[in-house]
């Protein structure tokens, strides 16, 4: 059998090597999706090492194993790990299998060494693991936030973003923040290092906008998230692309059990406090409802999990000034330029709830002077000062879907996530058919392949896509 090569790598060579230099650096940014890993050293009660243990590390919510052999230095590791509790089981000839608990969190390097007794009877040790006061594996300035933290600790606005200012050394302002509007975040400083410098991620995909830096443009609800994780520093090589803050957000999967949770929120003037300086509050009205549903599809191998959340508010009045024409302008259109497209313009389309303050410009019947003051045959009021009273809506929808598929008993893993959002901020106009609403909209589809080649071997292949408009 004969081989032929390509004539153009034949004889261009460089080109694919050229070729694929273009490709990874017109990537996006990707890093890697389950950032947890853990590791350790297999023990015999007098604190030698044990080769050759069998390692199996079990997702309980999941029942996805994973398998490793502790090498001739007695040490296990398993990569690419999801946020969660785990338990770990050790077996190694001689000895009594060794069963321990363990919580992985994100971009945690978790050291848990297994110490092994003598085999003399067919039972099993159970053990609780707790994370140490002091991990030597760590070196990260990092908190985690935990299911339950996120959920119950209060939020302004439900704005996930603003638990950033809960981890030590962080400080700012939250800007009154949602998780409706793109292209804001939290004036979050750390480190000597401005809020532009900051990274947003979700699921191991940067979030953080390639327009204005520092800024986020999706912002999940609170619960559909497993974790935050907050750097300040010590941060891990792939995330060079922040020195300030990196915000890491992981979203939750599905499990074998159907879980789910609520909310509604109603924030009114009533429920607002008043202060010796602001005793009155301007009127407004806020209401949020959201869900999250998660659950098995196919038991130990297919799952989901889907949130929803919608914002429905008229934001407090405010009252601004505008510059309007008079009611005298109008008659005198009607009577002297009946049929022209100004005269059709004001007449059809009149203001409504505006304050006439007073008048300032004044006008001739020909239309041809104006004037700030009446004199000669300019003594037609022209233009208004006036103020209007304004308490424009302000909406928000978002919604995600996120599937996971086990294959080969959890060697494969396909992890499919959708984002959307549309937010609505009501512009209201003096003449209220002209009034608009500034609408944006947020895209994210991210696919990501974990395929396991052995206990130390495996590879990522991720593809995400986001898009804003508006």
């Amino acid at each position: 059998m004969s081989s032929r090569t390509l004539p153009f790598l034949r004889r261009r060579p460089s080109r694919l090597c050229l070729l694929l230099v273009v490709l990874m650096l017109a990537a996006s940014p990707l890093w890697a999706q389950f950032s947890g890993r853990l590791q350790g050293t297999v023990l015999d009660p007098t604190g030698a090492v044990v080769a050759n243990a069998n390692v199996t590390l079990t997702n309980p919510d999941t029942n996805q194993v994973a398998h490793s052999v502790s090498d001739g230095s007695g040490q296990y590791h398993f990569e690419s790990l999801a946020p969660g509790n785990y338990r770990l089981d050790a077996v190694a000839g001689g000895f009594q299998p060794q069963q321990v608990a363990i919580t992985v969190t994100t971009q945690q390097v978790a050291n848990v060494d297994v110490k092994l007794t003598v085999l003399q009877a067919n039972n099993t040790v159970q053990v609780t693991e707790s994370t140490p006061a002091l991990d030597p594996e760590e070196n990260r300035v990092q908190t985690t936030l935990s299911t339950e933290q996120v959920r119950t600790l209060p939020l302004q606005n439900r704005g996930t973003l603003n638990l950033v200012f809960s981890a030590p050394g962080v400080s700012g302002y939250t800007q009154n923040l949602d998780n409706f509007a793109n292209e804001e975040t939290p004036d979050a400083n750390a480190n000597g290092h401005f809020s532009g410098s900051n990274l947003y991620i979700i699921d191991g995909i940067t979030s953080t906008s390639n327009v204005t830096g520092g800024t986020n443009n999706i912002t999940p609800n609170p619960d559909s998230l497993q974790e935050i994780a907050i750097q300040t520093n010590t941060f891990s090589p792939e995330f060079a692309g922040g020195a300030g803050v990196t915000t890491e957000l992981t979203t939750k999967g599905g499990s074998n059990t159907f879980h789910g949770a609520g909310e509604y929120s109603f924030y009114n003037q009533d429920l607002q406090a008043r202060s010796y300086f602001v005793p009155i509050v301007s009127p407004y009205k806020q209401m949020e409802y959201s869900g999250v549903l998660g659950g098995p599809i196919w038991k130990n191998k297919t799952f989901f999990e889907a949130s929803v959340e919608k914002k429905a508010a008229t934001t407090p009045a405010t009252t601004g000034f505008i510059a309007t024409e008079d009611p005298a302008l109008r008659t005198l259109l009607q009577n002297n330029f009946p049929g022209t497209i100004g005269t059709k313009l004001l007449t059809t389309f009149p203001t409504q709830g505006v304050n006439r303050l007073s008048v300032k410009y004044y006008t001739s019947p020909d239309l041809t002077t104006q004037c700030a003051t009446p004199s000669g045959t300019c003594t037609i009021p022209f233009i208004d000062n006036a103020s209007q009273t304004t308490a424009p809506y302000n909406n928000g929808l978002q919604y995600s879907l996120r599937l996971d598929q086990l294959f080969r008993g959890g060697k494969d893993r396909v992890y499919a996530y959708y984002f959307h959002i549309d937010h609505e901020v009501q512009v209201i106009d003096p003449r209220p058919q002209f009034s608009s609403s500034n609408d944006t909209t947020s895209n994210l589809y991210h696919i990501n392949y974990t395929h396991v080649f052995s206990p130390s071997l495996l590879n990522e292949a991720s593809f995400a896509y986001d898009r804003v408009d508006g």
